[in-house]
């Protein structure tokens, strides 16, 4: 790497330099029988010999002695620490790099240099005991950028021994630099994705809003898409034929259509309009008549009666439900109903109870019937006039009775803590809202809302006509007229309904639990309820018959009152318009 030094005349030193040259010289030995030969320069610049042989002048300057020990002292520390690294293949492949890089650099600021240098930074030659080859010399010199050879460089011009391990750490000190930029241009680039993603999301919503719109929702006023009066009433359902439901089992035989107008059972009847406004209703047909739709039962040989049973053609999925009643069948015996469902699928597209009745019952309910989780427990305050059914006496499984009072506040059908298939029950808070009373008061309109948008299901009746609301009353009376003349329902303008049940998101009955349903007509006669319960609600005539079914078949003047009066039906569903509500 340097110059070498003359042989010092201090005897002293002489001695000690020998002592040192030994030392290395067992060092390197031990260093080349594991890796391979040592570079010349490290051994040449340690042996007072090899100076001698190296230089003619006997004399050199202070400064040259100065440098030859501090050069000994570092080829010393060298020589100690590469055997200390023995076995680091790493840190010598960053060794050998290093002296490559120094050749390279050199060869570029001393293209004329002279002379062959095999594997080392200057002095001697030193033989390769590793398989080194002239080809791969000549492939090294290539690479760096020389001829067909390597070119010898002179001492003085190489590289000291002593700043390699300043090279070595300026070279990882660099790494780790680079190493930092990387990761900090990674962070730069991951920062810079996730901001164009926000905008891109952003951006969509916006423009979204802007060129498309929002969705379209069922919030806006309520529009007529079912109209049932008169003539078209039949039109619009199906007859069921056959027997009853294994669920309901009534004591009925459901007959077809034509069998119904043959047995005059069905049938659709005009009467004069009176004159005086008992029912409260304004007059805007043609004529001084208004038609009515008749729905009652007849005997048979066989015990059970006749009825009549019409589904739905249309399928809704949410919409204001409004019948007109007139006459409900009512009395010991009877179950009419007026409803929505989807057989098919019950109970998991659930099941609403518009208007039921049982036996002798004087207070409408509505009920909401579904599978597990749709509880009614978080109904706010101040939202409806009624209370909530309750369930007592409920045989548990060990056969005893659950004598605690319990609302039915839970839809799911299979509640072990009420009434099977009680679901959540809503009740009016007036006693004459069903059944005879209300017969008495010349009938009443029930309504239901269905509106999942808005999170809710109310229910309400208004008995005698007369409390019908105005706006109400309108609706119903000018819907058979064209659509710009017709007055649209607004539930708001109403009094509060006896019924709220809470369903949709943030409430603890999902919408979903209720689909796809169509309205049901149907008046069954004693079965699952109204014959459980005969012996409760009419114990005189249980007493007398022995049972529900032999007093259906005995044919009483009492059968006359199971009939429907209908004077129409109407169903309005929301417009839609274009909101994020």
């Amino acid at each position: 790497m340097m110059e070498q030094l003359a042989p010092q005349t201090d005897t002293t030193i002489n001695t000690n330099n020998t002592e040192k040259s030994s030392l290395l010289k067992q060092d390197t030995t031990k260093e080349e029988q594991q890796y391979g030969s040592i570079p010349s320069t490290s051994i040449s610049s340690t042996s007072p010999s090899s100076s001698a042989s190296s230089n003619s002048s006997s004399s050199q300057s202070g400064k040259d002695d100065d440098n030859s020990d501090i050069e000994s002292r570092s080829l010393q520390e060298l020589s100690q620490s590469l055997l200390q690294c023995d076995g680091d293949e790493d840190v010598r492949m960053v060794i050998k790099q290093t002296l490559d890089l120094s050749l390279h650099q050199f060869h570029k600021d001393h293209p004329d240099s002279n002379g062959l240098l095999k594997d080392g930074f200057g002095g001697g030659s030193p033989t390769r005991t590793d398989g080194y080859s002239k080809g791969h010399e000549e492939e090294d010199a290539m690479e760096h950028g020389g001829g067909s050879s390597y070119q010898k460089i002179p001492s003085s011009q190489t590289m000291p021994i002593s700043n390699m391990s300043g090279v070595l750490t300026s070279e990882s000190r660099e790494k780790r630099v680079d190493s930092d930029e990387m990761q900090q241009s990674i962070i730069r680039k991951i920062c810079a994705m996730t901001i164009m993603a926000i905008f891109g999301i952003m951006s969509f919503f916006v423009l979204g809003n802007l060129l498309v719109g929002p969705p379209a929702q069922a919030v806006g006023p309520y529009q007529l898409v079912e109209l049932q009066e008169g003539n078209d009433f039949f039109s619009q359902y199906t007859f069921y034929n056959g027997l009853d439901s294994e669920g309901s089992k009534g004591y009925v035989n459901y007959v077809s259509q034509q069998e119904a107008f043959d047995l005059n059972i069905a049938n659709v009847t005009h009467e004069p309009i009176p004159t005086t406004s008992a029912h409260g209703l304004s007059n805007n047909h043609d004529d001084d008549t208004e038609p009515f739709v008749y729905m009652s039962t007849s005997p048979t040989p066989e015990g059970p009666r006749n009825s009549i049973r019409l589904e739905g053609l249309k399928r809704y999925n949410r919409g204001l439900f409004i019948i007109d009643v007139r006459h409900m069948p009512a009395g010991c015996g009877s179950w009419p109903a007026f409803w929505l469902t989807d057989e098919a699928n019950w109970p998991v597209n659930g099941e609403f109870d518009i208007v039921e009745g049982v036996n002798t019952q004087s207070v409408v309910k509505t009920a909401l019937h579904s599978t597990q989780v749709c509880t009614m427990d978080d109904i706010p305050l101040g939202v409806k006039t009624g209370v909530w059914d309750t369930a007592q006496g409920v045989p548990k499984k060990n056969g005893e009775l659950d004598m605690t009072k319990r609302e039915a506040r839970d839809c799911f059908v299979y509640d072990p803590h009420q009434w099977l298939n009680q679901g959540c029950v809503a009740m009016s808070e007036r006693d004459d809202t069903l059944g005879v009373p209300l017969n008495n008061n010349g009938g009443g309109v029930f309504v239901l809302e269905w509106d999942p948008v808005n999170h809710h299901i109310k229910s309400w009746v208004f008995s005698p006509h007369k409390d019908v609301p105005d706006n109400l009353r309108e609706s119903m009376d000018t819907a058979s007229l064209e659509p710009h003349m017709r007055v649209r329902p607004d539930p708001t303008k109403w009094d509060l309904p006896y019924a709220y049940f809470s369903i949709g998101q943030g409430t603890n009955c999902n919408a979903n639990h209720f689909k796809n349903m169509h309205l049901v007509f149907n008046m069954a006669l004693c079965g699952t309820v109204a014959g459980n319960r005969f012996f409760l609600d009419c114990p005189e005539l249980n007493e007398k018959y022995g049972s529900c079914e032999n007093y259906i078949d005995a044919d009483t003047p009492a059968m006359q009152e199971l009939y429907w009066k209908i004077r129409g039906v109407y169903v309005y569903e929301r417009e839609l318009e274009n909101t994020w509500v």
